[in-house]
């Protein structure tokens, strides 16, 4: 009696193992991978933030990918493609979004995709995952399989190249040769960012703290890397289009983020000799604004060559356009 009653704790602790080792294997899954690449690369995972050195480096919720004078194709799991232009800043999601009410409440499959700045071209994958396109100011959920995405601090742009967008927030149609001339002026746009320029000095201190190899400038970079990726969230919060599921995600990583710079920073000032200050765990919530509005223009000017957009001043309740052009552009 005493052998079976062992052996039956035996094997439920090693059940338990594996279902423990399978449920951190499964969060450490990587949603997708680069592809392709050229010129420089950044990526963002976790507290890590490394150039992008070999086809085939993982991508995980929640990385930012960030290109300078090159570009990045990343191919998610499910096949979806995307190819991140020059001086692009974006952040990927791939979540689980509860909707509904009490009894009639149910989860979607959701890949969120933030543009921060620059622009991408985006096709959709085999799945039943949703996917939504963002800025910092509006939201796109796509209804078709191709699409081209921007934004440059001040407007958010689309062209639905197959299929259509479920649109939230100030956002213009526009045409091919529009974000082809958007492009041309990607740095300077990207050089007025808050986010892609902290990242780009965040990754400066990470390159000086492998040179040098001392504590002290492992600590800086180290700060310097969740600062980055605090105003990135900081920044994805302020937009008032975002549903409450996504806004409580991204609420519950900032929360972390700022009690892991808060350590980060005391470790610092240890080693620089200066005083420490314990911070006691705070609740970051951004809350959206009281009203939603949805500007939708078509037009087939090209980019301005300097950063200021005149946004319309029309609005209109969230619309749903659909439409289909026989070309298809390469990803690459």
């Amino acid at each position: 009696m005493k052998l079976r009653f062992k052996t039956a704790l035996i094997l439920t602790a090693l059940c338990l193992g594996v279902f423990a080792v399978a449920a951190s294997t499964s969060a450490a899954t990587p949603i997708a991978k680069i592809t392709q690449f050229k010129g420089e690369v950044l990526i963002v995972s976790g507290e890590q933030l490394s150039r992008v050195t070999a086809v085939g480096q993982p991508v995980n919720d929640g990385d930012s990918v960030q290109t300078k004078d090159g570009e990045a194709q990343i191919t998610f799991n499910d096949g979806a493609l995307m190819t991140i232009r020059p001086y692009t800043s974006t952040v990927v999601q791939e979540t689980q979004e509860e909707k509904g009410w009490f009894l009639f409440k149910a989860k979607d499959l959701v890949r969120r995709v933030t543009c921060q700045v620059g622009n991408l071209w985006f096709k959709s994958g085999a799945s039943a995952r949703k996917n939504y396109l963002q800025s910092p100011t509006a939201v796109c959920g796509l209804r078709g399989s191709i699409s081209e995405f921007g934004y440059n601090n001040v407007m958010t742009f689309v062209r639905e190249i197959e299929g259509g967008a479920d649109i939230s927030g100030p956002v213009q149609r526009v045409t091919e040769d529009f974000f082809r001339n958007l492009q041309a002026n990607a740095r300077n746009i990207a050089g007025q960012n808050v986010v892609f320029n902290k990242l780009t000095e965040a990754f400066n201190q990470v390159e000086e703290a492998r040179k040098t190899g001392t504590a002290m400038d492992q600590a800086e970079a180290k700060v310097a890397v969740l600062q980055a990726v605090q105003a990135s969230l900081q920044t994805m919060l302020t937009n008032p289009n975002l549903p409450d599921a996504a806004r409580e995600t991204l609420n519950n990583t900032l929360n972390q983020v700022n009690q892991d710079l808060t350590a980060a920073q005391n470790q610092l000032d240890t080693l620089s000799g200066q005083p420490t200050t314990t911070v006691a765990p705070t609740t970051t919530s951004v809350a959206p604004t009281t009203s939603t509005t949805v500007v939708e223009t078509t037009t087939t000017t090209e980019a301005p060559t300097t950063t200021t957009v005149t946004i319309p001043t029309t609005t209109t309740s969230t619309t749903s356009v659909t439409t289909t052009t026989t070309s298809t552009p390469s990803p690459t």
